[in-house]
């Protein structure tokens, strides 16, 4: 679903946009490995090892589930979530050897388009898809994280969230987020004398909101954010 630059808000907006949700349905860090963005070198072609969270808020109340104990057509399953999640994988055969070049921003557009319930196919008309259904969802998010993507951290990951605060997707709203995970440089930091002697690992992580950059450029913003700390300080 392609948005105009007028419905693309923070992470903050998007997630508040919607209030307090029914429910809430997470699946974190499912692992596979995929070949797609680059590595911490900056190359690309090389599989490399994924971590994919996506989180799920109702926007009705699932009477149905709640009265019968039974995981019903008025929530969604985690279970179901997570094989869908891995299932749009394998279609993409981000994980084969005879992928052709994908960005991660590419990757995570995939799966909000592709996640789809069990037995369907995006191709069908129109596909339920799990994370793209605002007569059922009022917000969704889906990370990609790659831990092997950073040379001082422990990993870069990229977010897209969608709100759906009138139930439509004409009016949906929708933020992405690039993250630098605990990333480590040496710098001088602090006011006393003693503490200006010699350089201290600072530990920070970054968040860069609003990003809407299609390329993956995450090695070079690392490069810029390490050389440039120990010159003017942390953040």
């Amino acid at each position: 679903m392609s948005f105009p630059s007028s419905r693309l808000r923070s992470s903050w907006d998007v997630r508040t946009l919607t209030g307090e949700p029914y429910a809430a349905i997470h699946v974190r860090s499912l692992q596979t490995v995929v070949r797609a963005g680059t590595d911490a070198w900056g190359r690309t072609g090389k599989d490399q090892p994924a971590l994919v969270t996506a989180e799920v808020s109702l926007a009705k109340p699932f009477h149905v589930a709640a009265s019968s104990d039974t995981v019903s057509e008025d929530t969604v399953h985690y279970g179901l979530l997570a094989k869908a999640v891995l299932a749009s994988l394998g279609r993409l055969g981000a994980h084969s050897e005879g992928a052709s070049r994908i960005t991660i921003n590419d990757l995570v557009e995939h799966l909000g388009n592709d996640v789809v319930y069990p037995g369907e196919s995006s191709d069908a008309n129109p596909p339920r898809r799990i994370l793209r259904d605002p007569a059922k969802v009022r917000y969704a998010s889906l990370t990609l994280a790659l831990p092997k993507a950073s040379l001082l951290g422990e990993g870069v990951s990229l977010t897209h969230s969608i709100a759906y605060p009138d139930g439509s997707e004409e009016t949906a709203y929708k933020a992405c987020c690039l993250t630098f995970h605990r990333l480590r440089v040496p710098t001088l930091i602090g006011v006393n004398d003693n503490e200006r002697t010699a350089k201290q690992v600072v530990v920070a992580d970054i968040d860069i909101d609003q990003f809407v950059c299609q390329a993956d450029v995450y090695t070079g913003i690392e490069a810029v954010i390490v050389k440039v700390t120990p010159l003017h300080g942390p953040f």
